[in-house]
């Protein structure tokens, strides 16, 4: 078996964990299944809106009321906001921003954390293996898109690095934490102002500033409230460069985030060296609000394991995989584990060795509680002005993007079709 604290120890330095891939403005430099747009539109799809769908990671609910953001009000009053944007568990990046753009859990669509292991192959899901497509075992949107004749673009997200069946999307770009949000701006704009053949319908833009924020400082500091109103300058950005299109009157701007943050304490830690040590036959995985183990069953009884966990552990509970509250959505695929702790809010679970790296503020419990809840705000043709609608979950969001790009999706999804739809259209 593999011990993986080098590979969680990696992982956690090369967060924030979004990557892309293929050159800047350009299609990317492959071979493209038959089915892809191959970077032009089809005719018939060249009058269909334009979607930029905004993630804005690790921002919270109620940021939005809490702070000053001028150009999120002004957007809110043209839209519609939801009271929250419930993530799927665990409440990460990885597994969430999959989730939005496949309308399925991670059990089903593979992604079921930043790191995670593979027992039939024996191979671990980490920042080297993530290019490999064979890992994403559902296709996302923009291959929907390209598969029906749609060209699109992604300034990353989750995915956009690899070929998904042959497939990736027109436009994209490697991860470059170091490029200024302005700089995404500019690229979306260029894009949106391509020849109409050419030109984009479906894309993406991602900002990890308040995620960093919050992971650094704690989601209740001085800091959090500066990213935040950073972000809301380059919103205004965003708005104001649109509003210099011709299509301007085509397009949707969805934002969203993945999830929210809580500020945590080191006497929250409960350090998993005290209750377990890795040992020939045992895989241990994640760190913080939840931890998933892999166990050869010739050296180790599941069951056996998770009540010896559960008599020493406090602020949280060890659950067989498919134990685990039917309300995660969290039991189906063995790459989950065979034991998965799951902590009490606000408390973590952590290597003692990686000590320096504990955060001040930390995601991934509970999808219901409302400090994990992200933020959704839509505006463009036909969207209501000035409502407010509940929390829904985010694998809602796929089929809302297929139907304003009126594209044909598969029935099995998790998300409902129709029914955001007729929560923010007029």
């Amino acid at each position: 078996m593999i011990a993986l604290r080098g590979l969680i120890l990696a992982g956690l330095l090369l967060s924030p964990p979004v990557l892309a891939g293929a050159d800047e403005g350009s299609p990317p430099d492959q071979h493209l299944a038959d089915l892809s747009s191959d970077g032009i539109n089809r005719a018939d799809q060249q009058q269909k809106p334009y979607v930029i769908l905004v993630s804005l990671d690790g921002f919270r609910a109620d940021y939005l009321d809490r702070f000053d953001l001028p150009n999120f009000r002004h957007l809110i009053e043209d839209g519609v906001r939801a009271e929250g944007l419930m993530p799927v568990f665990p409440s990460i990046t990885f597994p969430n921003h999959y989730s939005m753009v496949t309308g399925l859990y991670p059990e089903k669509h593979g992604i079921v954390g930043h790191v995670f292991y593979d027992p039939t192959r024996e191979q671990v899901f980490y920042p080297p293996s993530r290019p490999d497509g064979t890992w994403y075992h559902r296709r996302p949107i923009w291959i929907t898109a390209e598969t029906q004749g749609i060209a699109t673009a992604c300034y990353f997200w989750v995915g956009c690095e690899t070929t998904i069946d042959g497939i990736q999307p027109t436009y994209s770009l490697p991860y470059d934490q170091q490029v200024p949000n302005s700089s995404r701006v500019d690229r979306v704009l260029a894009w949106l102002q391509l020849p109409s053949d050419r030109r984009p319908h479906f894309l993406t833009l991602y900002m990890s500033d308040l995620d960093e924020a919050g992971h650094r400082f704690g989601a209740d500091s001085p800091e959090i409230r500066l990213a935040a109103q950073g972000v809301d300058q380059t919103l205004g950005l965003l708005l104001d460069r649109l509003e210099t299109l011709s299509i301007r009157e085509r397009i949707f701007v969805i934002i969203v985030s993945d999830h929210g943050m809580l500020s945590v304490r080191r006497d929250h830690v409960v350090w998993m060296d005290s209750l377990i040590h890795e040992e020939p036959g045992e895989w241990i995985g994640a760190l913080g609000a939840y931890a998933s183990l892999h166990l050869n069953p010739a050296v180790h009884d599941p069951i056996k394991t998770r009540d010896r966990l559960n008599a020493v552990l406090r602020h949280g509970r060890a659950y067989l995989r498919e134990e685990l509250p039917e309300s995660l959505h969290y039991r189906l695929d063995r790459n989950i584990g065979d034991v998965v702790i799951l902590m009490d809010m606000p408390h973590l679970i952590w290597w003692k060795e990686f000590e320096s790296l504990l955060p001040h503020g930390e995601h991934g419990w509970n999808p219901a509680h409302p400090d994990m809840h992200g933020i959704f705000v839509a505006t463009g043709p036909g969207i209501k002005q000035g409502a407010t609608i509940p929390a829904f979950e985010n694998i809602h969001i796929y089929p809302l993007l297929a139907e304003l790009l009126g594209l044909t999706i598969p029935a099995d999804i998790d998300g409902r079709p129709g029914w955001l739809r007729r929560l923010v259209l007029e």
